[in-house]
């Protein structure tokens, strides 16, 4: 039989490189224009204007596919496991953290086109269902590790406790920059330096779940996928094109 083989690995470390890129991309554009202040400026903030925003949202709607496409591909790689060893309850939590990363997927989209100055409800209803669903996720899937050194399962919870601890965090001190001085964003504000500590610990949740991501590298090494044949039901052309197709 031919199939094609893919580098599958890739698509665990591909999340963090591209999000990396994006907001990499949307801060200098931002900074450059003059459209926020260039000491860690909300992640949000840099993609609010235009033309930072296009780009921004569309980068947003390309990480939200690949990110979908490493959970899809942990849920296949957890799924054989637990199909061999017939372990329902693990298979159910599986199942959930697929459609959780749907959700989550999802959420990014509308964080990247809803932008706070327009839809701000929508913004963050769009932020808050990425970190739930991140939190949720890598809580699951630390409990389904299979065949893998007791270092990296540390790491991982790691990386999960640390997530909720920084998104508790980040919630405080954007609440409390809020009431010591509203949305402005200058540093002579009575509350900026709390501001600094909410954006800081903002950034560290959106990549702390990404960098888990990227620790499932060594467990998609041992994926394997075979290319996708077509078949047709069109009687008249059925049998020819279905013998080219097997060739």
């Amino acid at each position: 039989m031919s199939f094609l083989t893919f580098k599958l690995y890739y698509w665990a470390k591909l999340p963090l490189a591209w999000f990396t890129f994006t907001f990499l991309v949307s801060y200098i554009i931002a900074v450059y224009d003059g459209h926020v202040y260039p000491l860690l400026p909300y992640i949000s903030d840099t993609g609010t204007l235009s033309p930072e925003s296009c780009i921004f949202g569309q980068m947003m709607n390309i990480g939200a596919v690949i990110t979908m496409m490493a959970i899809y591909l942990r849920y296949r790689q957890v799924k054989l496991v637990l199909d061999a060893e017939d372990m329902k309850a693990m298979s159910i939590l599986n199942t959930l953290s697929l459609y959780s990363g749907v959700v989550a997927c999802l959420g990014i989209s509308f964080v990247g086109n809803f932008q706070e100055t327009n839809f701000l409800s929508l913004h963050l209803i769009g932020a808050g269902t990425v970190v739930l669903n991140g939190i949720f996720i890598c809580t699951i899937h630390q409990h389904l590790d299979f065949d893998i050194s007791k270092r990296m399962c540390y790491i991982r919870v790691f990386f999960t406790i640390l997530t909720i601890i920084l998104a508790t965090l980040c919630l405080i001190f954007s609440i409390i920059s809020i009431l010591m001085h509203g949305q402005k964003k200058s540093k002579e504000n009575r509350g900026y330096r709390y501001r600094l500590v909410a954006t800081f610990c903002e950034y560290a949740v959106i990549m702390l779940p990404l960098c888990f991501l990227a620790t499932l590298k060594a467990e998609f090494r041992l994926l394997q996928f075979e290319g996708i044949h077509f078949t047709t039901k069109w009687t008249r052309y059925a049998s020819t094109a279905n013998k080219i197709d097997t060739n």
